[in-house]
């Protein structure tokens, strides 16, 4: 009974480890560099022309490009994107106004809302590009990365913004 017990738990310790590493892997990439291998990149881009689309916030245009195999589902809920504006400031960007704003939502014409929320799913070949929402505060102009924790992925991935 030992015997199985122990040659058990040697079998299960590999998959063990990697399901604990899972949760707190990073990988840390260059914008628009392929992501270890994965055919999914990410780049962001900031441009100050945007700040007035919506009243109260500042806009953070995020490119996410999937020429993988796989479809990658999205989770407005789950998923937790990040900018970072140097020495070490973090801001929480909002990916989906209309649970954080319903109000500002409301008042958005309709092609708008449809131009601006955050999709469920990034698709085989997928071009996409995401908006994240700062307060108008947020010195966006600092921008030296953005961050991401992608729930389907269960991995957080730090893209350094090209300038």
């Amino acid at each position: 009974m030992n015997k199985l017990l122990i040659a058990l738990l040697i079998l299960l310790l590999p998959f063990m480890a990697n399901a604990r590493s899972s949760k707190n892997d990073k990988i840390r990439t260059s914008g628009g560099v392929n992501i270890g291998g994965s055919g999914f990149s990410i780049d962001a881009s900031f441009d100050p022309r945007l700040d007035k689309l919506i009243p109260g916030y500042r806009i953070l245009n995020v490119a996410l490009i999937n020429a993988s195999l796989d479809i990658i589902p999205l989770h407005p809920e789950k998923d937790k994107w990040f900018a970072h504006l140097g020495k070490g400031k973090k801001v929480s960007g909002v990916i989906d106004l209309r649970r954080a704003d319903p109000e500002t939502w409301s008042k958005l014409p309709e092609r708008v809302r449809q131009k601006i929320a955050y999709p469920l799913a990034l698709p085989i070949g997928a071009n996409l590009v995401v908006d994240l929402f700062f307060p108008s505060g947020t010195p966006l102009e600092k921008l030296t990365q953005v961050s991401v924790r992608l729930d389907a992925l269960k991995t957080t991935i730090e893209v350094l913004v090209r300038e």
